[in-house]
């Protein structure tokens, strides 16, 4: 297979054999970042008391540390995403049972397959249950958010201006061009520019590419 879909994909085991090494800090940093706000909203609205959600990240992340030595990228089999949203989904359970199990013990710090002497881990599908789809849900606002972050960081004050009134305030061009003294002509162009960018930022993001690379 050729094309962006594969060279998406090579970028992916890219950023993930950087993560293998702990002193990468700047990947680890990015990760955190990416994945910290996905997993800590997760377990929120899964129930969870902001301070559980707090533990629930750093207990997910934990887990990932442990076993992304020996995880091994396989596309046929899942997603990286997958696997990162089971982990957090087994933390969150640990956290519901406490509630209502005095004593109950919690799954290891290491996902399945990541236990010492264990087969290493690999990918897997992200499913069709409630909080499956809530993170895909807040997975893609995490893509949302980081692309328009970093096209503010590209674009000029004016343009990110007259594409943030179109998308997210959603305000029709006339009155785009009307309240920032600027013709319609002029709005289309810049708003189909912008649009186009965005959605390369967001797919260099689910990619796990530099932002604006």
């Amino acid at each position: 297979m050729s094309g962006p879909t594969s060279q998406r994909r090579a970028t992916r085991s890219s950023f993930l054999e950087r993560l293998k090494n702990w002193s990468d800090q700047e990947s680890w940093r990015r990760f955190t970042l990416d994945y910290g706000r996905v997993i800590r909203a997760s377990a929120v609205k899964a129930g969870l008391r902001s301070d559980e959600a707090d533990d629930v990240v750093q207990e997910t992340l934990l887990s990932v540390a442990r076993s992304i030595p020996g995880f091994i990228y396989d596309r046929s089999k899942g997603t990286f995403e997958g696997w990162v949203c089971r982990i957090a989904q087994l933390r969150v359970i640990d956290h519901l049972r406490r509630r209502s199990t005095p004593g109950y013990e919690t799954f290891p710090t290491s996902p399945p397959g990541g236990a010492a002497g264990a087969p290493a881990p690999s990918p897997v599908a992200l499913s069709t249950d409630p909080f499956s789809t809530r993170w895909q849900e807040l997975w893609r606002e995490n893509a949302l958010l980081a692309g328009m972050e970093s096209l503010k960081r590209q674009a000029s004050p004016q343009h990110f201006q007259i594409f943030h009134m179109s998308i997210i305030d959603q305000i029709d061009d006339p009155d785009i061009a009307r309240i920032l003294g600027v013709s319609r002509a002029h709005v289309y162009v810049v708003r189909h520019r912008l649009a186009r960018r965005l959605q390369k930022e967001i797919e260099r993001f689910r990619a796990a590419e530099p932002p604006g690379a």
